[in-house]
């Protein structure tokens, strides 16, 4: 009886996850429609496509690793499906204000039972905290140089890098590992028993890296696939992108940086990278749009793949042709 519950209740979750998802994504298109109909009429449908294949490369990359981070940080195992099923699921917490949802629906989902629900809840903090960090190495590494994001930041550059390195420092084995079991421990919890190595960690953030530009590659493709072919163009365009990402992700009570993300984004494509405006104005907002698609499709291919297989298992079972 519980487990029926259980089951009903998870669903009516995930449905209303969705339905959230779903207004969120008619709000915004109904507010940029101008933007994205006049985009929509200039652009090629083959662009679009080749965006949207990069933005799910990405997003796929970016699921599978939580299985060998988790495993990092845990000893625990998960295969690379279940990993990717749990985190399109939980990604979509960031829709909900606070994106603490994103974090607590990580934990909960990887944990197969109650007790480990905490370490799987400093696993998946620090595996946030790395991805920021990632990003935020990756716009100053590219950027750095730049003497118009130099101006657009106001001459707060070195604060940057201060904040990125105290990011990186505080994500170090040798630190954050005795923090997470000093609180562990403290809320009289069993503590975890496998320090993670500090190269396999540094893995991990050029993996990350990588998700980046995957995501970066689906917006040039979609807004100006030139870009594609100039090398350090792109590298601009990879650097603001990361930096839109960090920012609309650290204020907390913009779902999934709504807004935040999309204005800085563009502020950087005008004055760093030299996009027009206009291009620059419909391409933010056709993009926010393809991004919050690809997030829905991972996320039902993540509540879907289940049942589909059980009943292909079940019709494969019966089938008179099976040895």
């Amino acid at each position: 009886m519980k487990s029926r519950v259980k089951r009903v209740v998870k669903h009516t979750a995930q449905l209303a996850l969705l339905l959230v998802l779903t207004y969120c994504w008619y709000l915004y298109v109904k507010k940029h429609w101008p933007h994205v109909r006049g985009f929509g009429e200039a652009v090629r449908w083959s662009n679009l496509a080749g965006g949207m294949v990069f933005t799910m490369l990405g997003y796929a990359i970016r699921g599978m690793l939580w299985s060998p981070f988790y495993h990092e940080l845990t000893g625990k195992r998960l295969g690379l499906w279940n990993a990717f099923r749990i985190s399109s699921i939980a990604w979509m917490g960031r829709y909900l204000p606070g994106k603490v949802w994103a974090l607590a629906g990580k934990a909960y989902l990887s944990s197969a039972d109650k007790s480990e629900v905490p370490g799987s809840a400093v696993a998946a903090t620090v595996d946030v905290l790395w991805l920021l960090a990632s990003g935020m190495l990756m716009t100053l590494g590219f950027l750095g140089g730049n003497s118009a994001a130099r101006e657009v930041l106001g001459g707060h550059s070195s604060v940057a890098w201060i904040v990125a390195g105290l990011g990186v420092l505080a994500c170090h084995p040798r630190v954050f590992f005795p923090l997470a079991n000093t609180l562990l421990r403290w809320t009289r919890q069993p503590p975890l028993l496998r320090p993670p190595r500090f190269w396999v960690m540094m893995l991990f953030l050029v993996a990350n890296v990588v998700c980046f530009g995957f995501w970066t590659a689906g917006f040039v493709v979609m807004i100006e696939p030139g870009l594609l072919l100039d090398a350090s163009r792109f590298c601009e365009t990879a650097g603001v992108f990361a930096g839109a990402w960090v920012f609309g992700f650290a204020v907390l009570l913009a779902p999934a940086g709504i807004g935040v993300r999309d204005s800085i984004l563009a502020l950087g494509l005008q004055h760093v990278v030299g996009l027009p405006p206009d291009l620059v104005v419909a391409g933010v907002a056709i993009s926010r749009i393809l991004t919050t698609l690809a997030e829905s499709l991972c996320f039902l291919v993540a509540i879907a793949g289940p049942p589909i297989c059980s009943v292909a298992r079940r019709v494969s079972g019966r089938s008179p042709f099976r040895q």
